[in-house]
């Protein structure tokens, strides 16, 4: 006759490969419904990024502008100086 621990143990490996299988069976199935639902909740139109190029168009504009404002102000009194 079997003893109670071999019985144990047969059925103690169904049930760990039973719950194993269940565990990846629902984790494959909330990766997709979370995806479904995260691609509808955060629209990639919601939150507008600029594009690629225009990352350094703005930092160069800056610039641009505040060398201008220097010249315009500081240059201006620096002119003779040079002369």
């Amino acid at each position: 006759m079997n003893s109670p621990q071999k019985v144990a143990q047969g059925a103690g490996r169904k049930l760990f490969k039973h719950y194993i299988n269940e565990n990846i069976k629902s984790n494959n199935e909330q990766k997709l419904f979370f995806y479904r639902v995260n691609r509808w909740r955060w629209n990639t139109k919601d939150n507008t990024t600029a594009p690629k190029f225009l990352r350094l168009k703005y930092p160069l504009l800056v610039t641009g502008v505040c060398l201008f404002a220097y010249d315009w102000t500081y240059g201006f009194t620096q002119v003779d100086a040079h002369h």
